[in-house]
């Protein structure tokens, strides 16, 4: 049965998609993973809709008049992989001008990346290609205050969108006839940063302490670190006003986390306040093809949101070359042993 206008207008009014981040500050290379929902005024339930989303990515201004929205993009800066926003022209008579610094450009670029000894001819050939003088065949046309960069639900900056905003446009559809449930929602981000440099870290020296095993003399190192399970990081996130919230998003902490890991090349890795989803679909993957065996145990409590109940744990890598499990013992905290004990005893009673 199809909806009449007047009760398509009514669930248009009523029905809602909220959009929030986890930071309104977008890293290059991290997803961007927004919690899109819908909403119906006066109802805690989500009726049947499928949501439509589209990324978008700021207009960028023209490199010559930097006032006037680009309108042109020349495709032999794209293909020389030269910055991409002196690549842009707001008028074909403004690319025209400006070609013969564009050649310029381009020739100096083709002799340095030449310089490197390319063996592939096809990017040789590529580079040589950039042409003499333009006929407006080698820009592309770019049109419109935004840019369209994605049709899914996440998205993940490139280079290109470094410096400019992004705007999300979503919206619910009715599953069943097709039909808009609810008014567009914009939702936009502050510009867009580059993937900042890891900083080192500052190590305490102490003296190191060797045990001698009565049949070897064989030592191990041992790593520990508690990384910050993403559940708290919301937590984290109001307390320490320090850490800038795009710091604190899962997405740009796992890979700083994992490479710092790897870099310590430890025996043992010890990693507690670890979420069993990311132990799953990330640490235990990726280190189990660096050559790691793994333990992992999660608390019993685990912690109530939106997306349902998620649990945190402990999680135990060692070297399988070195090392195999003989038996496996799961620590009690002391108030759990004293109430047990409470308990033996009142029953012995």
């Amino acid at each position: 049965m199809e909806m009449g206008p007047d009760q398509e207008s009514q669930d248009v009014k009523e029905c809602q998609v909220v959009v929030s981040f986890f930071s309104d500050t977008p890293v290059v290379g991290c997803a961007v993973k927004p919690n899109v929902r819908v909403r119906v005024e006066g109802s805690v339930f989500q009726p049947p809709h499928s949501l439509c989303c589209a990324w978008y990515r700021e207009q960028v201004k023209c490199s010559v008049h930097h006032s006037v929205l680009a309108s042109l993009q020349c495709i032999s800066c794209v293909k020389l992989k030269m910055p991409f926003k002196k690549s842009y022209h707001c008028s074909p008579e403004c690319f025209v001008a400006a070609w013969k610094e564009h050649l310029a450009r381009h020739r100096i670029t083709t002799e340095t990346v030449n310089s490197t000894a390319i063996t592939d001819h096809q990017e040789t050939k590529i580079l040589r290609s950039c042409g003499s003088w333009s006929d407006l065949g080698s820009a592309t046309v770019v049109e419109g205050d935004w840019v369209k960069v994605g049709s899914s639900e996440t998205y993940e900056p490139s280079e290109d969108d470094t410096g400019f905003r992004l705007r999300l446009e979503s919206f619910a559809v009715n599953c069943s006839t097709g039909t808009l449930m609810s008014p567009i929602n914009i939702a936009e981000t502050n510009p867009v940063i580059t993937f900042p440099p890891r900083l080192p870290r500052y190590m305490i020296q102490f003296e190191k302490f060797r045990t001698i095993c009565p049949s070897s003399d064989a030592t191990f190192n041992v790593l520990s670190y508690n990384v910050l399970a993403d559940i708290y990081a919301s937590i984290s996130a109001e307390m320490q006003s320090y850490c800038p919230t795009w710091a604190l998003a899962w997405d740009y902490r796992r890979k700083n986390l994992l490479s710092e890991i790897i870099e310590y090349n430890a025996d043992i890795i010890c990693l507690q306040e670890v979420q069993s989803d990311h132990f799953e679909n990330f640490f235990k993957p990726e280190l189990t093809k660096l050559g790691y065996s793994v333990m992992f145990k999660a608390k019993k409590k685990g912690v109530y949101t939106e997306k349902g109940e998620i649990f945190e744990g402990c999680a135990t890598f060692y070297r399988c070359l070195l090392f195999k499990e003989v038996i496996r013992y799961e620590h009690c905290h002391w108030w759990m042993l004293w109430d047990l004990d409470k308990k033996l005893k009142l029953a012995s009673d």
